[in-house]
């Protein structure tokens, strides 16, 4: 299945910047028809399980994959853009995924310099830490300053000043932020420290979709060009670049002195042209969630993968040492936006073989099964090359993560830092957070609202707003639900309540009955506090400005939306268009779904319709005593963290707010405690397939885009697509 780095809702700990699963039952007819038969082979049993979640998708998103499939074909941008705005309207009409918040938006306190890490709104560069500023962290006897407010706002203005200067004549250079350091009376510090919530699960850099993972491993490894602070597209591992005019072929030149050394700083070769070939084909071979970016887009990726076709037809050529060459099936005017993501990173392909690696997807899949294979392995600094401008200097699993600045680095005069540390927390206490900021232990620290209070009084001068950007958080619902325990995450329902659970889930009335009923703004204020509950909410899956259209968007000789359009406004158009009595907004910062009375009127459609498939639920007549009534709801299990104070106190608001909408009769919300991080993260957000995801309804994952196209989101959610398993598909990596 296709899936790429996907984000960890942070409710946990607010940071700074930010298990198997066991086997369930299942309820299909489709899955029990052929459970005793043994005369099929496994490919057999998996066409007939894919045609079974086909069947799934298809009846919940009917047209869906079309729509999407005609606008990538689109080449034209602002039609391509409408397309896919389309698109998305569908999906969100759905209810099969609800958009919640976005990075951002809370309270927060801080020593880091701001935009001092890029901004660009996909990829992976906004966690690039080489160029971050950090004042004093001072000692924990004589703990250093924190900004203020004001000098935040003031930081941020100076580089609204700069980008201004630097883009318009990009040969002017920005004034930066000397001089606003020394007037606040501040010096540098040569440290970042951040906490984190979740252990890695892989140091290969090419087999992650994980942020929990590509928030790390890009400090390590470049590629072959980056943002910068500005927004601008610079050289990394590349020093130059040539694009022919169709947008097909990219030529890049390969930086000279760039170096690989080992995790013990030792020179091991020089970085070449081969090794983005041998990275692309590790990509390819591995399958493990980023090689949806380029099928489809390098010459001869899906065939590749497909078996059709050795390595050798894929468009990515070392044409010599220092010159490499990407050849595109079709005009791709964004690919250059592409490459800074860790699928486009190099691979040293001797280095790989002594790790016991080997290329060729038969090849690879036998050698990762053999234990010398240690390539990436987690835990191990050893099991990688780097390149970038960090190496890690050591890994203890729930405990800490150290990098320290790479010497060799080519860019090392430039890079701020000597260390950075993330010390693992799992949010059981927030006030220990705090205490922890205030003396110099962390560098930054969003301000949850349980410690808000507190914050407000001890830190009044420090509390500032943080930014939102272009990373989306969404609840979805688990479509074919399997599994119902992992670790000590265990469903209570009967054989009998899963069955009309899952047939609740799949009717479209009863999903938007609980999309209406939930009260974002309320489930919000658990995280952030009352006064900005709203300020992070948002309603559709792509970054309402992520992009614009460029031209007039005409029907029929008729403009339908003016060029300026945000992506966000025609979204918004387009889903009025299917819900003709919607009057709320799909812009950021308002409760937009939120509806009472439709959810109630949702609910009552879905218990007519549901009764037709023989799922009769609410307060019904007993049957055993026909003077009496019963209460008999569908259950929905949501699985959260009771070691984390704000994912519990969200949980609890979540059951309380819709069993109030619709009726505890009705709708009951179990929740299912999990004792142990690890429990939760892999009945959710770490659940490998579909069949693995352990709820019935899961809020604790998100999206950050890719690559400048609308594309990079609504993909996400085609059948087949990099998000299945958080609707509870297989795909084909079932």
């Amino acid at each position: 299945m296709k899936r790429r780095k996907f984000e960890l809702m942070t409710a946990l700990a607010t940071l700074t910047l930010i298990v198997s699963g066991c086997g369930g039952t299942s309820t299909s007819s489709a899955s029990s028809s052929v459970s005793s038969v043994s005369t099929l082979t496994p490919a057999e049993l998996k066409a007939i399980e894919l045609a079974k979640e086909r069947e799934i998708f298809d009846g919940v998103l009917p047209g869906f994959n079309a729509l999407v499939d005609a606008a990538t074909a689109t080449l034209e941008t602002t039609e391509r853009y409408v397309k896919y705005a389309t698109a998305e309207a569908m999906l969100l009409d759905s209810a099969v995924i609800n958009p919640t918040t976005t990075q951002g938006g809370n309270f927060a306190v801080t020593r880091i310099i701001p935009k001092t890490v890029p901004y660009t709104l996909f990829g992976t560069d906004n966690e690039k830490l080489k160029r971050l500023q950090v004042i004093d962290h001072g000692t924990t006897s004589a703990p250093g300053a924190v900004l203020k407010a004001t000098e935040v706002a003031a930081f941020r203005t100076r580089w609204a000043e700069d980008r201004a200067r630097v883009l318009a004549t990009p040969a002017v250079a920005p004034l930066g932020n000397a001089d606003l350091i020394a007037d606040y009376g501040y010096t540098l510090d040569d440290e970042f420290k951040t906490v984190y919530s979740a252990d890695m699960t892989t140091n290969d850099y090419l087999a992650t979709h994980h942020a929990t993972n590509s928030e790390v491993l890009v400090n390590l490894v470049d590629g072959l060009i980056e943002f910068d602070v500005y927004g601008r597209l610079v050289g990394a591992l590349a020093s130059a670049w040539h694009v022919n005019e169709d947008f097909t072929e990219f030529t890049f030149t390969i930086r000279e002195g760039a170096k690989w050394v080992t995790n013990a700083g030792q020179y091991y070769d020089d970085v070449k042209a081969d090794d983005f070939v041998a990275g692309m084909q590790h990509l390819l071979d591995a399958q493990d969630g980023l090689e949806y970016l380029v099928d489809g887009v390098i010459v001869g990726a899906h065939e590749y993968l497909a078996g059709e076709i050795p390595f050798s037809g894929v468009g990515v050529e070392a044409v010599n040492d220092t010159t490499l060459k990407y050849t595109l099936e079709s005009s791709t005017p964004y690919f250059l936006t592409m490459l800074e993501y860790n699928p486009f990173m190099p691979l040293n392909r001797e280095f790989f073989i002594e790790k016991g690696g080997a290329f060729g997807i038969d090849e690879y899949a036998a050698a990762k099964a053999n234990a010398n294979y240690t390539f990436g392995k987690v835990g191990q600094p050893s099991s990688i090359l780097y390149n970038g401008a960090f190496i890690m200097s050591s890994y203890a699993a729930g405990s800490k993560i150290e990098l320290t600045k790479n010497p060799d680095y080519w860019d090392a005069a430039k890079t701020t830092l000597n260390k950075v540390s993330y010390f693992y927390d799992d949010g059981s206490n927030p006030g220990g957070l705090l205490d922890g900021f205030k003396a110099g232990s962390y560098s930054g620290l969003g301000i949850s609202n349980t410690i808000l209070a507190r914050a407000k009084t001890e830190l009044a001068d420090n509390l500032y707003t943080a930014e939102t950007n272009a990373t989306t958080y969404y609840g979805t619902w688990n479509l074919d639900r399997e599994t119902y325990e992992v670790g000590s995450a265990v469903s209570l329902k009967t054989e009998a309540q899963k069955v009309d659970t899952k047939k609740a889930i799949l009717n479209k009335n009863f999903r938007k009955a609980i999309q209406a009923a939930w009260n974002q703004e309320a489930w919000n204020a658990q995280s952030v506090g009352t006064e900005l509950a709203l300020n992070n909410l948002r309603n559709t899956l792509t970054a309402p400005e992520f992009v614009s259209i460029l031209t007039d968007y005409k029907v029929g000789g008729e403009v339908v939306y003016e060029a300026g359009t945000t992506y966000g406004e025609i979204v918004e158009a387009e889903y009025k268009k299917l819900n003709p009595s919607f009057e709320g907004s799909l812009a950021d910062g308002v409760n937009g779904y939120y509806d009472p009375e439709a959810a109630v009127a949702f609910l009552a459609a879905a218990k007519t319709e549901l009764a037709a498939e023989g799922v009769t639920f609410g307060r019904l007549p007993d049957p055993s005593d026909s003077t009496k009534t019963i209460s008999k709801p569908i259950h929905i299990d949501i699985v959260y963290a009771n070691t984390s104070v704000t994912n519990s106190l969200q949980a609890f608001s979540f059951k309380n707010n819709i069993q109030t909408v619709l009726g505890a009769d009705n709708v009951t919300i179990d929740l299912m405690p999990a004792t142990t991080l690890n429990d939760y993260y892999y009945s959710g957000y770490y659940a490998s397939i579909g069949s693995e995801s352990n709820f019935d309804f899961f809020y604790g994952s998100g999206w950050g885009p890719d690559y400048g196209d609308p594309q990079t989101y609504v993909n996400i959610f085609r059948f087949d697509g990099d998000m299945m398993t958080v609707i509870g598909l297989d795909g084909s990596n079932g």
